[in-house]
């Protein structure tokens, strides 16, 4: 005799209880919205392996605010040249409408903001002290047209964590020895590469003190994993 000869139904018998016990649950709110961003002008091409995602030109962008108001139901802020993302954070629903899309936050995913912007550089100053209060302060002394700067704690160590976004004004060297004007820096820490003329602004016997090297450049790992000629 198989079992069970009674299949019980106890827990499913209520909407609630069938919440409760559930598994797995799978709900829109959950999912990220992939945008794919490429130079030139008037491309749309699905991705090999991602039925239904695409690679877009920064010119579609538009499109893509449209796709997101009309299909998903979500407001879109488009930024870019006219102003910039902290300027859409600040605004919007208030001072700003939405590009695309209904004017209030969707009850639960919010508001998709989608644009464009110039070469920016990733960057954080480590502070020797643990000092959550003075990592604050410092970024809003360090704060310039070219820099985007908040003080974070990570696990026990805090940081000047900044957006360089015009790295040829400041760079990071000039990041770093303005945080250092204020207190000790324990070390700093470059996210992710750089153009190489980011390093070429800098002084060579810098560069470790700054987190930089050869290696971390665009254009070198682009070297690295282009693919050989076949003979």
């Amino acid at each position: 005799m198989s079992f069970p000869v009674v299949r019980p139904r106890r827990l499913r018998r209520t909407a609630l209880i069938r919440d409760m016990v559930r598994e797995t649950r799978l709900h829109r709110d959950q999912l990220i919205y992939p945008l794919f961003i490429v130079p030139g002008t008037g491309i749309k091409n699905e991705i090999k392996g991602f039925e239904g995602v695409y690679h877009h030109s920064v010119d579609r962008m538009v499109d893509t605010c449209r796709h997101a108001a009309d299909e998903l139901g979500l407001p879109c802020f488009a930024y870019g040249p006219e102003r910039t993302l902290p300027d859409v954070r600040r605004g919007a629903f208030s001072d700003l409408a939405p590009t695309t899309g209904p004017a209030a936050p969707h009850p639960t995913a919010g508001a998709v903001a989608v644009g464009a912007r110039p070469l920016l550089v990733a960057y954080n100053v480590w502070l020797a002290e643990p000092d959550l209060a003075a990592a604050k302060r410092i970024a809003v002394e360090v704060r310039s047209p070219s820099v985007r700067a908040l003080g974070l704690q990570v696990g026990e160590h805090v940081q000047v964590s900044m957006n360089l976004i015009d790295p040829a004004v400041t760079g990071p060297g000039a990041a770093t020895d303005a945080v250092a004007a204020h207190a000790e820096v324990a070390r700093t820490e470059l996210v992710g590469l750089v153009p190489r003329w980011v390093l070429d602004l800098e002084p060579v016997e810098r560069w470790g003190e700054l987190d930089l090297d050869e290696d971390r450049t665009i254009e070198a790992r682009v070297r690295r994993w282009r693919p050989r000629p076949t003979t």
